[in-house]
């Protein structure tokens, strides 16, 4: 499909400012540029028609299927150019089409200049001056401030745009990542593991180019995302409004910075879909786009964060979408200045800009370096950022109770007054402080110490101890925090403090690898090699000898040169014929046939001279284990509810050997996985232990060396 872009420039000062003119495909004039080939047209059908009944929709109207988008009941036609103006009246007037719009393409609002690194004045103004511009003192957001109450830990934002430069130092670790896609090779599997639509997302998704890889290379995206939650005290660089909040990239917007109506659609649908409380968009164009209304309206309590646009427009004269949709749950941020005014190049309107925040000269992440970009795009990632830190105190907060505090804590300027809703510019420590001191569900309880603000729950119960109330919490009884922000709630974390998305835990024992000090098990036997990877567990072999190959260390094993298949004396490592039975003389083979006997000759009789008996060497006999008994004598010891009796073991032993020690190992089971865990440990035959079926590991120790022998144990309650 060919379609028309328009791009306009203006100059301000030294600072050339890109601003676009966000368009539609169909030209300012015929001159102006060829005619398209093609038209795509975005359609919303009544719920229900069957597939014939779709057929003949778009026969009636002369258009061809393209493809469905996610929304509901809405697909993407085209049509030749020449006939789009009639396809479009045709559809608008057919009684099962709710309603039909051209698919045009949306840009990015913000410009470049040249990177350096200054203070970020729109967190904290002490009036610095920025690339040759002096600000004025405490016209900033208040951020360092908010951050006492919060910083975002635990939300995640969606950033539509042009994608994320994932590898900058200060973007590094700061993506949401999907555990439904990872580990086991599922982010390159080509298969849906997760089953929500799109295929091996597992960093996010490129709805423009339609896979799974959401790099930038224009630029803008990273910059936006840097504004929002880049790294805070890692040495380097920025840090963004919500540092310890993460980025869901969604790219909607191609490489030149331009993406379709339908591509922006799906990301919006997808990002609601999954549960994200707030998107950021900053992008636009104009005209009125009934598919993205209808998105934003399926996902009521998802916050879509968005510009105001880039034209100095009176949008009570023209129209800009998607700052104009006419949701609830849309907040649309206007661009100010260092000073407080209003920037040069910003959109206004009273009714339909909410509130203004920095976008000028704002310095942020962009491909390996930081760059200086202004814009409404600059100044919409503020406020996403502050919505971050709002959900993350207050996450049982409705999106639209979220706008309210936003709008209602900004701080009016009177040089603001005329341009948006309220003359505000966005405070984040002061939007904070105007829930704390609300009591939205009139429990009698403020909202800054009421564990569920939005439901009247006086008693405060909070049964799993993860902060939202009981009245407020899906799951009451699981702990659905995630401070790791790896995608899992901590009642389902094998490792709740590291990110570990996958899951992974080698021994088995309910600790995730990134917190499990041993994960490949413990090493009891301390040769620095865990249970796991230890060929002989319990006995020390750091040289994990192993002659027979049998995986059984030679130290633990009662048959180090191998079995003796045929029952010969001889193990198989060092028998010739270890199917046959021999002798050892024979190497293990059958004894040769003797040589034939002559016959006896004469001879006078000799006495016989009698020899001396031959010297008996002392034997020492290898120590082995015979039969393990147990038992449980006493009265049990019981101390904060448990109780312990004293286990004695007595084993049958080769001369000389006693038990050395008892290690007792207890099965653990967690999410269906199970391992066997050391629960006590004597170096003696006496070890305490509660009820419980155990594995008792028995050592013994004599002359012929130290031997092992696990045995089971149930030990009941003493009655």
């Amino acid at each position: 499909m060919t379609s028309f872009r328009l791009r306009i420039s203006r100059a301000q000062g030294a600072l050339a400012l890109g601003v676009a003119a966000l368009a539609f495909c169909v030209p300012a004039t015929a001159s102006a540029q060829a005619p398209q080939a093609t038209v795509d047209l975005i359609v919303r059908r009544d719920a229900g028609l069957d597939a014939t009944e779709r057929a003949e929709v778009r026969a009636d109207a002369g258009v061809q299927f393209q493809r469905r988008l996610r929304l509901p009941d809405t697909e993407v036609v085209t049509v030749p150019a020449d006939r789009a103006a009639d396809a479009l009246s045709a559809l608008r007037a057919d009684p099962d089409v709710r309603w039909a719009q051209r698919d045009g393409v949306a840009r990015a609002q913000a410009v470049t200049t040249d990177p350096a690194f200054v203070r970020l004045w729109g967190l904290h103004n002490t009036g610095q001056l920025v690339n040759g511009v002096t600000g004025t003192v405490d016209a900033d957001m208040d951020v360092p401030e908010a951050w006492a109450e919060s910083t975002g830990v635990g939300v995640t934002v969606a950033v539509v745009d042009t994608g994320i430069d994932a590898a900058h130092p200060d973007l590094q670790g700061q993506l949401a990542t999907n555990a439904g896609e990872m580990g086991s090779g599922r982010e390159t599997n080509g298969v849906d593991d997760d089953h929500d639509g799109l295929v091996d997302d597992w960093r996010g998704y490129d709805f423009e180019y339609g896979d799974n890889d959401p790099s930038d290379v224009e630029g803008h995206g990273s910059h936006v995302a840097g504004t929002i939650a880049a790294r805070n005290g890692n040495g380097v660089g920025i840090t963004g409004l919500a540092p310890s909040a993460r980025i869901l990239p969604l790219k909607a917007l191609g490489d030149d910075g331009y993406g379709s109506w339908s591509a922006i659609a799906d990301a919006f649908d997808f990002a609601g879909d999954v549960g994200v409380r707030v998107v950021n968009a900053s992008l636009g164009g104009q005209g009125e786009l009934p598919v993205l209304s209808d998105v934003i309206a399926q996902h009521p309590n998802t916050l879509f964060v968005v510009s105001a646009g880039n034209d100095n427009a009176d949008m009570d004269v023209t129209s800009y979408t998607p700052c104009e949709v006419p949701q609830p749950n849309v907040l649309c941020v206007g661009a100010s200045d260092s000073n407080d005014l209003k920037a040069s190049f910003s959109n206004h309107s009273p009714t339909s800009v909410d509130v203004f925040a920095p976008g000028v000269l704002v310095l942020s992440t962009s491909l390996g370096a930081y760059w200086y970009m202004e814009g409404t795009s600059m100044a919409s990632p503020h406020v996403a950022g502050e919505a971050a830190l709002l959900v993350a105190r207050y996450p049982a907060l409705s999106a639209v109770a979220i706008k309210d505090a936003i709008i209602g804590s900004a701080e009016p300027k009177a040089a603001l007054a005329p341009y948006g809703y309220n003359g505000g510019r966005a405070n984040a420590q002061a939007a904070l402080a105007r829930i704390a001191a609300g009591d939205f569900d009139a429990d009698h309880v403020l909202n800054g110490v009421d564990n569920c603000p939005s439901a009247a729950n006086a008693g405060q119960e909070d049964r799993d101890g993860d902060g939202t109330g009981d009245a407020c919490d899906a799951r009451p009884d699981s702990d659905d925090r995630d401070p790791d922000a790896d995608g899992v709630a901590t009642a389902d974390d094998n490792c709740p403090n590291a990110a570990n998305a996958g899951q992974s835990d080698r021994d088995l024992d309910g600790t995730g690898d990134a917190c499990d000090a041993t994960p490949d098990g413990p090493d009891d036997d301390a040769d620095g090699i865990g249970a796991r990877l230890d060929n002989c567990p319990d006995n020390y072999n750091p040289g994990q000898a192993d002659a027979d190959h049998d995986g059984t260390g030679d130290v633990c094993d009662a048959t180090v040169r191998g079995a003796d298949t045929d029952g010969d004396g001889t193990p198989n490592m060092d028998d010739a014929c270890p199917l046959v039975a021999g002798v050892a003389a024979a190497g293990g083979c059958p004894a040769p046939a003797p040589a034939p006997v002559p016959l006896p000759v004469a001879v006078a009789p000799v006495a016989p001279i009698a020899a001396p008996p031959a010297a008996t060497p002392p034997s020492v006999v290898k120590t082995a284990i015979g039969l393990v008994r147990t038992l449980a004598a006493g009265r049990a010891t019981c101390r904060g509810g448990r109780c312990t009796r004293t286990v004695t073991v007595a084993a049958a032993l080769s001369a000389g050997a006693k038990v050395a020690g008892v290690t007792a190992r207890l099965k653990v089971c967690k999410r269906g996985r199970c391992a066997w865990r050391i629960v006590a440990r004597s170096t003696s035959a006496k070890v305490k232990l509660p009820a419980g079926r155990y594995r008792l590991t028995v050592v013994a120790a004599g002359p012929g060396g130290r031997a092992t022998k696990v045995v089971a144990v149930m030990l009941r309650a003493a009655r």
